[in-house]
């Protein structure tokens, strides 16, 4: 790889290693993240570069060199070298795919949003939705309503609210929605106009006193007078986001033929999440995060035992080989398969179980629950979900158009406490939602077999 100047031949030889083992799109990515962090152009005669770094900052590039998740490759560049990295990268062009996958994931804000849980949730302003109010959420939220009434925008709400300023989370909904896959198909204009022009989203999140999150931004169609290129440019997303009394602010300037700027003050989440759909497909290297987490956390063998039970007996395991690929280790089979070869069912549950670990402590919001889950495995499949849930401390958004979906939940024998529906629909004064807890859900079935799709 060509960067235009010099570097020593340790970092040629590990930067040559790094993308061959992890491939052209993960090099850049890590450059592109590498030149987020912005220096001043040092002259001949003044090269102290440890001065011209505040800790955070030193800090910050470290972690990019030596601290990516997933890396066991060190890139040795002395002062001068990354100096020099930092300055030569702005001839690279634009790269996608590092903006829109989530790697690395940021960090939790602290040891105790790990393990806490959103109590409310209000949007005054997110595409279609204002004046929406969910309160008192369960373990376990069911949201249902008719065709366009908001409920994956309320799942990207709340995805937002837990990314807080990570841009990357919005540029992902963005994707989902236009069905992009990968950074080739990628027409900046395009997505620029996707963007929420104007959005306020607010929440109560964890025990402490002061819980209040908020993510905020107006998306700007003029540059500003500090934009360099002011003729390549497309518009600039500032989003502040702020959780107890403390706020975090990320800018992010799109431009046409030129590599974007993105500036974040902090870079910390809310807590871990995940956001899986039946019409897009995971980010690979967030199932393999999600893998490896479910190892470490013991609970890989669970859903693979439930796969071989109720859906495919011959089915031993399923490996995680190279390239983020999966194999399936199959009686029928004497080399293992891709899994991308099986059913939706057998793909939909390993995934949704991984996520679980994945996101532990945190949210995970499921598109269409029951979407390539055969009805007779719903209630199994609800309490399985349930277990993993309340094991690894995971708060559930789901989505579903299926009545027998939320009778499975309230009906596979669990905990009923755990359970929350909420019916949404557009009113003139726009979107509301109507709360029933899993008790009364249980109630209303077994006297009336109720429904909540019906509620208006």
């Amino acid at each position: 790889m060509d960067f235009s100047f010099k570097l020593s031949d340790t970092a040629k030889r590990n930067l040559s290693k790094f993308r061959k083992t992890y491939g052209l799109i993960k090099t850049l990515h890590l450059i592109d993240q590498i030149r987020e962090i912005k220096f001043d152009r040092l002259s001949e005669e003044n090269d102290r570069f440890d001065n011209k770094l505040t800790v955070t900052r030193k800090n910050e590039i470290d972690y990019y060199l030596y601290n990516l998740d997933n890396c066991r490759i060190v890139l040795t560049l002395d002062k001068a070298e990354k100096t020099a990295l930092v300055l030569g990268l702005n001839r690279l062009p634009g790269r996608a795919e590092g903006i829109i996958q989530n790697w690395p994931p940021w960090p939790p804000f602290n040891k105790q949003t790990r393990e806490s849980h959103f109590s409310s949730v209000k949007i005054e302003r997110y595409r279609g939705i204002s004046g929406l109010t969910l309160d008192q959420l369960g373990r376990v939220n069911l949201i249902v309503g008719i065709n366009n009434a908001g409920k994956t925008s309320l799942l990207e709400a709340i995805e937002l609210l837990a990314g807080r300023n990570d841009e990357r989370v919005l540029l992902r909904a963005i994707c989902r929605r236009s069905r992009i896959i990968g950074a080739e198909a990628i027409h900046w204009p395009r997505l620029v106009k996707q963007l929420p022009r104007s959005v306020s989203i607010s929440g109560r999140f964890d025990q402490i006193l002061n819980n209040q999150v908020s993510v905020e931004w107006e998306v700007r169609n003029e540059p500003g007078s500090d934009i360099e290129d002011q003729m390549s440019f497309l518009a600039h997303l500032p989003i502040t986001s702020t959780y107890g009394g403390q706020a975090q602010t990320t800018n992010m300037v799109f431009f046409l033929d030129r590599s974007h700027q993105i500036r974040s003050s902090e870079r910390y989440c809310l807590c871990r999440s995940a956001f899986t759909s039946p019409f897009s497909a995971s980010c690979p290297e967030t199932l393999t995060r999600c893998h490896k987490a479910s190892l470490e956390a013991g609970t890989k063998p669970q859903i693979i035992n439930f796969i071989r039970k109720h859906i495919d007996p011959g089915l031993r395991n399923i490996e995680l080989a190279d390239q983020d690929e999966f194999r399936v280790i199959h009686d029928d089979f004497n080399k293992a398969p891709d899994l991308a070869t099986f059913g939706e069912g057998v793909r939909r549950v390993f995934e949704i179980g991984l996520l679980c670990a994945g996101v532990r402590g945190g949210v995970l919001l499921i598109d269409e629950f029951e979407n390539a889950i055969h009805t007779e495995l719903l209630t199994v499949f609800t309490r399985l979900l349930q277990d993993l849930a309340v094991e690894l401390n995971v708060q559930i958004f789901l989505t579903t158009h299926s009545k027998e979906a939320i009778d499975a939940f309230i009906l596979n024998g669990r905990q009923p406490d755990d359970i929350a529906g909420y019916a949404i629909g557009r009113t003139e004064a726009g979107v509301k939602a109507r709360r029933y807890d899993g008790p009364t859900l249980q109630r209303l079935h077994e006297a009336v077999d109720f429904d909540l799709r019906g509620v208006r």
